[in-house]
């Protein structure tokens, strides 16, 4: 893949999963904050595009599927994952933990595949992640299976250890 079509996916990848992160948090906000058939309303809308994210991002969980997806297909998943992934010390992380405890896991195996088999676009990735202010648990470097138990730490407010720094692994 050329890389400014990659720059290009990435680039749309990442605003929309900026967007998405902060209406899914108002959302939540609001469903919180209202009464009645406003915050069933507002919670029903919340859940099917929960929904609709999860299922886009399920097929991360098969590693034959995975082996097999083209760069297109990673950073979808990627960005479904990571719009549910629970990686900070807020409602919404609190809520996806409950709701989503895969999804880190889904971003996780989306981010080896992305650097093992598309190491350029996986670079641009970062950088992308980085120049915006998304949570570095959805685009850092950490070890193998570290990043669940650092999003957990996050959720409960502690900092993991070497959060903000790129671990290589």
């Amino acid at each position: 893949m050329k890389i400014r079509k990659a720059t290009d996916l990435v680039s749309y990848a990442v605003e929309e999963l900026s967007g998405s992160r902060s209406l899914r948090a108002g959302m939540l906000e609001m469903a919180e904050s209202q009464a009645g058939k406003h915050r069933r309303l507002i919670q029903n809308i919340l859940v099917e595009t929960d929904t609709e994210a999860a299922k886009g991002s399920d097929w991360l969980l098969d590693p034959a599927a995975l082996r097999r997806a083209g760069v297109k297909k990673l950073l979808k998943g990627w960005h479904d994952a990571a719009a549910l992934a629970s990686v900070e010390a807020t409602q919404l992380g609190r809520y996806d933990l409950v709701q989503h405890p895969d999804a880190i896991i889904k971003v996780d195996r989306a981010h080896s595949e992305l650097r093992e088999r598309f190491p350029e676009v996986y670079e641009v990735l970062q950088e992308a992640c980085a120049a915006t202010d998304l949570p570095p648990l959805l685009y850092c470097d950490v070890p193998q299976d570290g990043r669940r138990h650092a999003a957990k730490l996050a959720v409960r407010g502690r900092k993991p250890p070497g959060a903000g720094e790129r671990v290589q692994g």
